[in-house]
Parts: C-alpha cells; sequence; structure tokens
C-alpha cells in the first residue's frame, strides 16, 4: 500500500477463488491478503495460498498503479491553480478569444479565406503552447516534482518539457487550460524516452518497486 492509501478494492468475481477452498483454506488466504494490504509483508503460509493469492496481489498492483497516476494528476494540477496569476488567466483568456474569432471568422468568410484563417488558427496553438511551455519551464514545485519522480537533472526537466511541448506543436494539439495541458503532460511523462544523445538522468536511477 502507499502512503495515506487507507483503502483498496476488492473484486466480486474473487469469490470464485474462495468458493474451491475449505474453509480453513479460505481462512488462511484472507489473514494473508489483510496483512498484505496492511504493509505486514506476510510471507504465504503454505503453497497453496502462494498460488490463490499471486492473481489478487497482481490486481493491487495495476490498482495501486492507477491510483498513483491520479494522486500525481491532482497534486500538480492543485500547485498550478493555486498559483495561477491574473497576468496568466488574462493571457488564457486572451487565448481563448483569439482562436474562437478566429474559427468564427473562417466559419463568415470560408470560400475566400480558407488558407489565410487556417494559417492564424496555427499562430493561435503555436502562441498557446509557447505560454505552456514557460509556464512549466519556469515553475520550480512543477521541475522539483518531476525530476523527483523521474530521476531527471534540472537540465534533462528542460529537455523533456521541449520534446513534450515540440511533439503536442508538431501534433496542433489545443488544450482547454493549464490543467488540462497538465494532465496530458503527467499522462506522457509515463511513456517518455529521452533521446540517446541526451543525458537527462543522474547516474543513479531508482525505478519504484510495488510489492
Amino acid at each position: 500500500m502507499a502512503d495515506n492509501k487507507k483503502s483498496v478494492i476488492l473484486y466480486c468475481d474473487v469469490i470464485h477463488t474462495f468458493e474451491v477452498l475449505e474453509d480453513d483454506e479460505a481462512g488462511r488466504l484472507i489473514k494473508h491478503y489483510l496483512r498484505y494490504v496492511n504493509d505486514l509483508n506476510p510471507v504465504a503460509p503454505d503453497k497453496l495460498t502462494q498460488i490463490a493469492f499471486e492473481p489478487i496481489k497482481q490486481q493491487l498492483k495495476r490498482d495501486l498503479i492507477k491510483w498513483e497516476d491520479k494522486k500525481d494528476i491532482k497534486s500538480i494540477s492543485g500547485h498550478l491553480g493555486g498559483i495561477k496569476s491574473g497576468e496568466v488567466r488574462r493571457k488564457q483568456k486572451e487565448a481563448n478569444e483569439a482562436n474562437a474569432s478566429k474559427l468564427k471568422q473562417k466559419e463568415a468568410n470560408e470560400a475566400v479565406t480558407v488558407n489565410v484563417t487556417v494559417n492564424d488558427n496555427v499562430n493561435v496553438i503555436e502562441k498557446q503552447q509557447q505560454e505552456f511551455q514557460n509556464l512549466f519551464l519556469n515553475d520550480q514545485t512543477l521541475l522539483e516534482h518531476t525530476c523527483r519522480k523521474t530521476n531527471c537533472t534540472d537540465s534533462g526537466f528542460k529537455e523533456i518539457v521541449k520534446d513534450f511541448f515540440s511533439e503536442n506543436t508538431a501534433a496542433k494539439k489545443i488544450w482547454l487550460d493549464l490543467h488540462d495541458c497538465n494532465k496530458h503532460f503527467i499522462s506522457w511523462l509515463r511513456y517518455y524516452k529521452p533521446k540517446d544523445n541526451v543525458v537527462i538522468y543522474k547516474k543513479t536511477k531508482i525505478n519504484p518497486v510495488h510489492e
């Protein structure tokens, strides 16, 4: 179990495992399960308990990964929401209004101004992504969180952010707001692989292991 996680999901279909066990066997299994989720690091009392518990253990690990991902998104999103100043809100509003204006202009003049409108929309997208990128690169809390989570250096964090926005600029990605952008960044980070010629990690990388 992770820190501050006080509950787990016991799926209904686990009944099929318990039904085939004798009462004393089922008792040993449920006691082993409760010791495990309470971080008591139990050792299975026998091979039957070990075999029966293994699929339950793997599902607990999968649920823990999902829980930690949601926790990371909420944590950083809450921080970004707390520091979002009036200036940032003003710029975001201007970007949204500009984007809406260009889209309306496209609908009104589509027959004669398609190319111009498309180019303007691309500029709005690039402007929005540049503003978000600047916020990410100057956010000390986000920097420290990412460096701790990925074991990367400060300069490595900047490379990660640049790669993220480079990919999404090419894809013409539009985010609803800074929180939406950050949510995609956290998800993208799980599958990020740095370029071979760029060293972004510290000498020793420790990968978290969920027992």
